[in-house]
């Protein structure tokens, strides 16, 4: 959610009516202060439970660290780029003829591409880590479409996250560093094992080797 929270709120609770003349009920995020506030004269039909409104400024790293994970991995595909005139070259030599409604997608995923590879980390005066576009660019491009970007990678990373592991009970790492838990837990035929290879110092590949995709 980046500015303009509140009016953000306000419109995402109303109802709306489609093209085909259909009502439907806005939505609304009941954890998000601003979200139940502008909530309240549409709460008969707003929906809650389906929208989650976060703050950039306070989740933006995690955002920036889940797109540079998940790009090298494959885990994001980009649509391929938008062509001169109306028709699409597909890759097996196909091709499609585009509207204006699907060129007008390829052209915004475009200025999204550009805007994220201009996307630079740095280091401010106090030690604190962002992503920010470089000075020389702040007063030519925007950076809603990179917010977009970032914000799916996250959420994709959140949930990849949770399918691997889980709501349960947390593991007990002081196996690792215990020689009478280890032999009661028998170690050396559980997935701790690959742990204990950690700490004795075995080369693992990072998740994170690879080219950065924020740089050019």
């Amino acid at each position: 959610m980046a500015g303009q929270s509140s009016s953000i709120c306000q419109e995402l609770a109303k109802p709306w009516v489609d093209e085909y003349g259909k009502t439907h009920p806005g939505v609304y995020d009941e954890n998000n202060e601003y979200s139940v506030l502008w909530m309240e004269p549409y709460r008969k039909n707003c929906v809650p439970g389906c929208l989650k409104m976060v703050e950039p400024s306070k989740y933006r790293n995690n955002m920036f660290e889940a797109a540079k994970l998940l790009v090298p991995q494959g885990g994001i595909k980009f649509p391929p780029k938008c062509p001169k005139f109306d028709t699409l070259v597909l890759d097996d030599g196909t091709e499609r003829k585009l509207n204006k409604m699907e060129l007008n997608a390829l052209i915004q995923m475009d200025l999204m591409k550009e805007e994220v590879i201009s996307m630079v980390r740095t280091k401010t005066t106090t030690g604190r880590i962002t992503y920010q576009l470089p000075p020389e660019k702040k007063n030519k491009m925007h950076d809603d479409r990179n917010y977009c970007f970032v914000l799916c990678c996250w959420e994709i990373k959140n949930i990849r996250d949770t399918e691997e592991y889980g709501d349960g009970i947390a593991l007990d790492y002081s196996i690792v560093f215990d020689k009478e838990k280890q032999k009661q837990n028998n170690i050396n035929d559980s997935w701790l094992s690959g742990i204990g290879n950690i700490q004795m110092g075995n080369k693992q590949r990072s998740p994170f080797s690879g080219k950065n995709p924020f740089r050019k």
